[in-house]
């Protein structure tokens, strides 16, 4: 915490592993995969009702994979940037925000593609009136390998009793292979 709701955040992990296992009479495979991840962000309340988080990070897979038949070296590196703003409305909550994902493989498995950016913007929108919540969100990636997809919901629930809540609820969703 650098002043009063205005933090600085910072992780790194790292994991490394060498496995080895029976490849024949005369070799042991080993598989030696290295995980590494790290993020930084920033949280700040720019005014009493908007609260603003800026990120950055990146996760690495570095695997080796070693046999009597030669290494196989397969590393993948993803890097991602957000901003995300929290808006206290009259009526609501408003979360908007976006999203850069930087992927980025390096093999000699002779893959087509080894690099891809997919750039987000989203926005969610938040209601609770005495007995019921809505809730709708919408958001658009856009791929450079697979273009443009714009997916969405929204949710409505009403608690007619301390125990018990009705709900209903409808989405698309989109996933990139």
């Amino acid at each position: 915490t650098v002043a009063p709701e205005q933090e600085i955040t910072g992780q790194y992990f790292r994991s490394r592993l060498d496995n080895q296992f029976d490849g024949g009479g005369d070799f042991d495979d080993r598989t030696i995969p290295v995980a590494e991840a790290w993020q930084v962000a920033s949280r700040n309340r720019l005014a009493p009702f908007w609260v603003s988080r800026l990120s950055a990070g990146a996760g690495i897979d570095d695997s080796q994979t070693q046999t009597a038949f030669g290494n196989s070296p397969f590393k993948t590196t993803q890097r991602q940037y957000a901003w995300q703003n929290e808006i206290t409305l009259p009526a609501g909550m408003l979360t908007a925000g976006a999203e850069r994902r930087e992927e980025h493989l390096a093999t000699d498995a002779g893959f087509a593609t080894t690099e891809r950016n997919t750039n987000s913007l989203f926005g969610i929108y938040q209601l609770r009136v005495e007995a019921h919540a809505l809730q709708a969100n919408l958001r658009r990636d856009d791929s450079s390998q697979y273009g443009g997809q714009t997916t969405g919901a929204v949710a409505w629930g009403w608690r007619f009793a301390p125990e018990w809540r009705l709900a209903a609820s409808y989405g698309t969703a989109f996933k990139a292979p």
